[in-house]
């Protein structure tokens, strides 16, 4: 059995000599487990499988899910044909819509029903939900109070994956005004 010295050879192929004990590295900062809007950044599914940025609507884990938002505003624009440019003038934001897709899954080689049927029973409430996530709370916590309209759910087509079954919905804030009638 042959028996070198790495140090003693990377010094003469390399002209120096590495270190002779490890680098000390400062431990990383524990991850923060929930946001600042106390929503939680991780959460497991019904097999302990971790994910990150859960989405929970009224109460339903949305499996899977990942989520992008948009933001808009209404106002008027008037030229101004004599100095140039236009000027803006506010009247609203707009409600924030939220883009969901996820994957009802089932573990074994069955379709997911259960979970298409608790994802049709949440599109059927003719009432706003209340919609619970890290990213949604940043916008719909406070005057919304963190409650979405349903506008649709779409499934897209999936040829020959018979355990899975993919999905898009589309939800929107809702503020809840309290009409107020004075005679």
């Amino acid at each position: 059995m042959a028996v070198f010295d790495l140090r003693e050879i990377f010094e003469r192929v390399f002209g120096y000599s590495p270190p002779p004990e490890p680098p000390e590295f400062p431990d990383a900062p524990p991850r923060l487990e929930t946001s600042i809007l106390a929503q939680p950044y991780y959460l497991e599914d019904a097999v302990g499988r971790e994910f990150f940025m859960p989405v929970t609507i009224d109460g339903y884990l949305i499996p899977f899910a990942v989520m992008s938002m948009y933001w808009k505003k209404t106002y008027i624009s008037t030229s101004m044909p004599e100095r140039g440019g236009s000027v803006k003038e506010l009247i609203s934001i707009d409600d924030y819509v939220f883009e969901i897709r996820g994957i009802c899954l089932n573990d074994g080689n069955d379709f997911p029903e259960q979970d298409i049927i608790d994802l049709h029973n949440l599109f059927k409430k003719n009432s706003s939900v209340t919609m619970r996530s890290a990213l949604s709370a940043i916008v719909l916590k406070g005057e919304f109070d963190e409650r979405v309209i349903i506008r649709d759910v779409r499934w897209p087509d999936m040829q020959g994956v018979q355990h899975a079954r993919a999905f898009e919905m589309t939800v929107e804030s809702d503020m809840i005004f309290e009409l107020e009638i004075s005679q």
